[in-house]
């Protein structure tokens, strides 16, 4: 992956009536097979239910079989976040060291890397604003029907 600065989504570029000038790029091809289906048995309540509302959120088109692997990582990132957050809560940002000196929570490290893994999936599934114009999805503001949600027809 290049390095440097993320590209303006295309989106933006077309609201700032693209003062570059350049040609814009054409949505990038996100077509693949099948859908992500129910969650596997081996995740606990609380991640099926951030699985449940992760597909019912995700952007319209964009999650496919395919994509099972790196929408179980953002699942399971997020239910850790959410549990390292609440005990975070009750046990506080310090603890007590050895030498009787302030150290910083071991959950505060945990929060840390959960929120690092939880963002780098969510972008690379186009859950971020930013991203979604990436990948070529978004909501134009019409109902659409999800056809990744158990329940076909509801809308997002």
């Amino acid at each position: 992956m290049a390095k440097g600065r993320k590209q303006t989504p295309t989106n933006l570029k077309l609201l700032a009536r693209n003062p570059g000038k350049r040609d814009l790029a054409p949505p990038p091809q996100t077509d693949a097979p099948g859908s992500v289906g129910g969650p596997p048995d081996w995740l606990t309540e609380s991640q099926k239910k951030v699985w449940e509302i992760g597909l019912e959120s995700a952007p319209l088109g964009v999650l496919k079989k395919i994509d099972t692997a790196v929408f179980l990582i953002w699942v399971v990132a997020c239910d850790r976040f959410a549990q390292a957050n609440k005990e975070l809560q009750t046990q506080g940002l310090t603890d007590v060291g050895a030498m009787g000196g302030p150290i910083q929570n071991p959950l505060v490290s945990i929060v840390n890397k959960q929120s690092e893994i939880m963002i780098k999936a969510a972008a690379e599934m186009g859950f971020t604003p930013a991203s979604r114009s990436r990948v070529g999805s978004g909501s134009d503001g019409g109902e659409k029907t999800n056809p990744f949600h158990a329940n076909s027809n509801k809308t997002a």
